[in-house]
């Protein structure tokens, strides 16, 4: 049968597949994986795992430091799938996978690879690898054509139509540069390091990369997403930072940002005549329209184009005096216009007619905006509006079931950001504590090891879900930064939330603390004293400390 196959030139021709010339064998990829490692000289111990094939154990030394990998590797083939010519695949065990994974607890990072080869030139594959019950050997795919990229620009990857995943393909050389960034690179696109001007997207089980932005299309997979969608969780559990990768999906200058807070108004929000000083004392006035209006506005100039408006803390607004009469908007028809139009004010049409309809860059757009709207207002079906809340806050303002309704909605749990990021967590910088209670030998624990302690307590002391703490709580940059920044963070961040809030009502059900000291700052010199005797019942943790290593 015939495939493609990717040249070292870059191009793509076909030709029949023979297993002995066209794959590697699995001891020849793990010669040609062990060199790859030592191209650059580093202090390299790479050995076959005891306990599982295909599974090699790779420790990196370089200076003072050193990294052990768990790698799971296998030779790559054809994709065994007669419609899909153009695709290479893996194929490995579920166990050797969760083996790797496992591998984590003893600091060790696992990676997934696929060794390509023609006319002696490697290209490697890589994918993000992910725990699996299957009693089934697993498969990972690759389009020919991002291999053929790899080979000429050094570095590719291929998005998957059921996912946000991304698989990696790149030279030799770029191996170190894949480990270094393993912890997002599987997520985001490393457009900087591309030296073309668009990233190629290639969607697996699909003959024609349909997935190309431009100024005045957006593509099938944007359209069937929710207009109106609300993230919500308990704190730290990963909203904005979901929304935000989600929102990837739009063109940056397509997209709008607001953060609603206690005084936000429909003026702000919406628009609003305002008075401007024109000469002396003389004063005239404008119409300024807010962040709705100047994205529902370039919606419905350029009808081929998706507009987002994210909308931040929704909940710590009053939504319906915000929204006002744009409410009725939000209810959409099948085509995902708004069902009811609203008439458009005097105000609004003044706006239109003498400030949007004769800007010089929107004459030739204006007929679309006319049409759209010539029986009243609408939010048009290139109109998103994505939002974030958080019930839990203080502050924060009821939401009736008439506005909820209108509006889907995705539920973030608290440990769901752990569980899909576990290597990265792995990871992440340690709070700095006393190696034993009563010890002034200094030790480190992970955040998500004390984050689940403490929301296993306050779970006893009946507090509700939505003031359990999440993830990323503390935020993402802080966990990559130092030990010391962490263990300040936590003190002055997950420490008084604690006190000031969450554990307000029963501080003496989880701070091991006096009755008559009580108080923030004896709560922050026991944590310094004791570490994590801070806290009652804190022997559950002991075991998860470990010695503290610069």
């Amino acid at each position: 049968m015939a495939y493609q196959w990717a040249l070292p030139d870059g191009q793509v021709v076909e030709g029949n597949y023979d297993s002995s010339i066209d794959s590697l064998k699995q001891e020849e990829a793990e010669k040609r994986l062990k060199s790859i490692f030592k191209q650059f000289h580093h202090n390299i111990d790479f050995r076959e795992d005891p306990n599982e094939k295909e599974v090699y154990n790779v420790s990196v030394k370089y200076g003072n430091e050193q990294t052990k990998y768990t790698v799971c590797m296998k030779p790559m083939t054809p994709g065994g799938r007669s419609n899909l010519k153009d695709e290479q695949r893996i194929q490995q065990k579920a166990d050797r996978w969760n083996y790797a994974i496992e591998t984590k607890k003893k600091g060790a990072i696992p990676v997934l690879l696929g060794i390509y080869e023609r006319n002696s030139e490697v290209i490697i594959c890589a994918w993000k690898i992910k725990p699996s019950t299957s009693s089934s050997p697993l498969s990972k795919q690759i389009k020919i054509s991002v291999i053929a990229d790899a080979y000429e620009y050094g570095f590719s990857q291929q998005a998957f139509r059921n996912g946000n995943e991304l698989v990696c393909a790149f030279r030799p050389e770029f191996l170190f540069f894949y480990l270094k960034n393993i912890i997002w690179i599987h997520d985001e696109f490393a457009k900087k390091m591309n030296k073309y001007d668009e990233l190629k997207l290639v969607f697996d089980n699909e003959e024609e990369d349909e997935h190309q932005y431009n100024e005045e299309k957006y593509n099938s997979k944007l359209r069937d997403k929710f207009r109106q969608y609300i993230y919500f969780g308990a704190p730290g559990t990963g909203k904005s930072y979901q929304l935000n990768k989600d929102s990837k999906l739009f063109l940056p200058d397509k997209i709008e940002r607001v953060t609603f807070h206690p005084n936000m108004t429909y003026g702000q929000f919406v628009g609003v005549f305002k008075p401007f000083p024109i000469e002396g004392d003389k004063i005239t006035y404008r119409y300024v329209p807010g962040a709705l209006m100047n994205q529902l506005v370039e919606a419905l100039l350029h009808p081929e184009s998706a507009f987002l408006l994210i909308v931040e803390e929704l909940n710590r607004a009053n939504v319906a005096a915000a929204f006002g009469d744009m409410f009725q908007l939000l209810d959409r028809k099948s085509d995902f216009s708004s069902e009811y139009p609203i008439n458009i004010s005097e105000d609004l049409n003044w706006y239109f007619e003498n400030v949007i309809y004769k800007e010089p860059r929107n004459l030739k757009y204006v007929d679309n905006m006319k049409q759209s709207i010539k029986n009243g207002l609408i939010f048009p079906s290139n109109f998103y509006i994505w939002t974030t809340m958080n019930s839990a806050d203080q502050g924060v303002m009821p939401m009736d079931t008439a506005f909820k309704r209108r509006w889907e909605q995705r539920y973030f749990g608290i440990n769901d950001s752990y569980n899909m990021n576990e290597v990265e967590f792995s990871q992440y910088k340690k709070i700095i504590v006393k190696t034993l209670v009563g010890s002034d030998a200094p030790g480190l624990i992970a955040w998500n090891d004390i984050r689940e302690f403490l929301n296993e307590r306050l779970t006893l002391m009946k507090v509700p879900e939505d003031k359990l703490m999440g993830p990323y709580f503390i935020s993402k940059s802080i966990l990559e930064s130092t030990n010391e920044q962490l263990t300040e963070s936590f003190k002055t961040k997950v420490l008084m939330y604690l006190f000031d809030d969450a554990a307000k009502q029963r501080p003496n059900d989880i701070f091991a603390l006096s009755q008559n000291k009580m108080m923030y700052s004896a709560l922050i010199e026991a944590f310094n004293e004791l570490g994590i005797g801070a806290f009652l019942n804190y022997e559950s943790l002991q075991e998860k400390v470990e010695p503290y290593s610069e």
